[in-house]
């Protein structure tokens, strides 16, 4: 069972909720700079750029309200095993295998980060990170949303 996974049977604590959420941003920021270099569709070299911009806004996000809790929190961007496995199977695939693998990867991490967002923003303990899975929330939602029309292919 992942950090996500685990996050998601019971309402995680500040710390918890933290972490996943910055080891789910660290992911995807470096799964999308591999899609850069590694996919052939421009659609998906151009979500790949959304992902790397929105990303680092996200974390940016979390990290501020990270700090604004009391005690404060430091998250732990530390990639899970699982999320490492998956960056080393991106990095040895190419083209139309990458661009399939990379999107696949993209629905289920967007479906687990908006439970996660949607969980903590509703059930959360740590007032700013659940101001902060509020509003993040929607622009996942919109990620998932991109991530599976782009499965349709």
């Amino acid at each position: 069972m992942d950090n996500a996974q685990q996050a998601l049977t019971t309402t995680p604590t500040g710390q918890e909720f933290a972490d996943a959420a910055a080891k789910s941003d660290a992911f995807e920021i470096e799964a999308a700079k591999l899609a850069t270099t590694h996919a052939q569709s421009p659609q998906v070299k151009e979500f790949a750029g959304m992902m790397v911009a929105a990303h680092k806004e996200s974390t940016a996000k979390i990290k501020a309200a990270a700090k604004a809790a009391s005690p404060a929190i430091t998250p732990d961007a530390t990639l899970t095993k699982d999320q490492a496995e998956d960056l080393a199977e991106l990095k040895a695939l190419k083209g139309a295998s990458f661009d399939k693998e990379y999107i696949d990867g993209q629905v289920d991490a967007h479906e687990d980060a908006l439970d996660l967002m949607r969980k903590y923003a509703s059930d959360g303990t740590v007032a700013s990170l659940k101001q902060a899975a509020g509003e993040i929330a929607p622009v996942v939602e919109k990620h998932l949303s991109s991530a599976r029309a782009l499965d349709k292919d």
